[in-house]
């Protein structure tokens, strides 16, 4: 959803002359990320320092203006249709994994060193590169955040930005068991999922939305878990006027509560979609009913001690297929039964009625 949005959206700003159009990808969204990227033709840099495969999961800053060298021996220039790119891509990430694992760190010469930007390998022109920016992220919906910048505004500005709101500073009774309710505790913000930064914006004052942006126009990008009120799930989040606060990005309780509220939700959204697309009789419901039918499911759920959205996502599914019998005293029993927690004992209790299942079409 909103795929086709993002990418004409994409391809206006890029060729914009006010704006340049950067992209920050969740490297532990994608398989091989920098690989990716260099195969499509799009310099990039790493946000996490270090070497390894540590910064390969890490977020990544994917710029598709600055001029390509010409095509290298790996990528023929006369060639670059998606599947010769994907082609080169795993090529490319195989033999950077093997790379890895024999211990060296910039994984056969893929990954670059710190603070450097990477080029690509791929041709082709601006339209090219936004393009396939796009077609990286539908692999993953929602892993990738772009920022629109004003055409003066370096690329080297934003990643500097990037780097400094990586950390935000919450209550550390919010993080740790037991700390002091004044104390306040650093935590790393995983700012290129869309999920993620839509939970962290519901919770921003103006002030603090301009905190963020720093030298940002503004950002575009997908949140497949938090859907507007007609199923959208494209969002657009434009600068502020409010002055911003000096320091680091500062929460206090209310905005943490106020971003679990929102996680939550989030989560009930996956556990709908999961059951649209694994139980027929869910995939006929509207939002609202099925919305309903979550709700009741997770109360049962919490009852039974579950805690986890996969535990809730696997108890989701097993109430929709007995109807709501699995909300037995039976069931109980079978998940308390031993030391371990609920969430564990669900796969158990999963397994039971599978073998029941089979036993009974045999």
């Amino acid at each position: 959803m909103g795929q086709t949005a993002l990418r004409g959206e994409l391809l206006r700003l890029a060729v914009d002359p006010r704006f340049r159009v950067l992209g920050v990808f969740d490297g532990a969204l994608h398989d091989a990320l920098p690989v990716r990227l260099e195969a499509a033709g799009v310099a990039h840099r790493a946000l996490v320092t270090g070497e390894g495969e540590l910064q390969t999961v890490g977020p990544w800053l994917a710029d598709p203006a600055p001029a390509q060298p010409e095509a290298g021996p790996d990528v023929d220039p006369d060639d670059l249709s998606d599947a010769a790119l994907a082609d080169t891509a795993n090529r490319l990430a195989a033999d950077m994994k093997a790379a890895l694992e024999r211990g060296d760190p910039k994984g056969g010469g893929v990954l670059p060193g710190e603070a450097d930007w990477w080029p690509g390998r791929g041709g082709g022109d601006l339209r090219d590169r936004v393009e396939a920016m796009a077609a990286l992220e539908a692999r993953a919906p929602g892993s990738a955040v772009f920022w629109i910048l004003p055409r003066e505004v370096a690329p080297d500005a934003l990643w500097s930005h990037l780097r400094r709101i990586r950390q935000v500073i919450v209550p550390a009774n919010h993080v740790e068991t037991g700390a002091a309710t004044d104390a306040r505790a650093p935590v790393l913000l995983r700012h290129a999922d869309g999920d993620v930064l839509t939970e962290l914006l519901s919770a921003l004052s103006p002030p603090q939305v301009a905190q963020f942006l720093g030298p940002a126009a503004g950002l575009l990008f997908r949140a497949p878990s938090h859907p507007d009120a007609k199923g959208g799930v494209l969002w657009r989040v434009g600068a502020s006027d409010a002055p911003a606060p000096p320091g680091p990005l500062t929460l206090d309780g209310a905005q943490m509560d106020r971003i679990a509220a929102t996680h939550h939700a989030g989560s009930r959204e996956r556990v709908g979609q999961y059951l649209r697309d694994v139980v027929p009789g869910c995939a006929a419901l509207d939002r609202a009913a099925l919305a309903d039918r979550v709700r009741a499911y997770e109360e049962a759920g919490d009852r039974m001690g579950l805690e986890t959205e996969r535990g809730h996502m696997k108890w989701a599914y097993l109430m929709a297929v007995t109807e709501g019998g699995i909300d037995a005293p039976e069931t109980w029993d079978a998940l308390h039964e031993t030391e371990a927690s609920p969430d564990a004992r669900i796969d158990d209790v999963l397994a039971a009625l599978d073998g029941l299942w089979d036993g009974a079409e045999g």
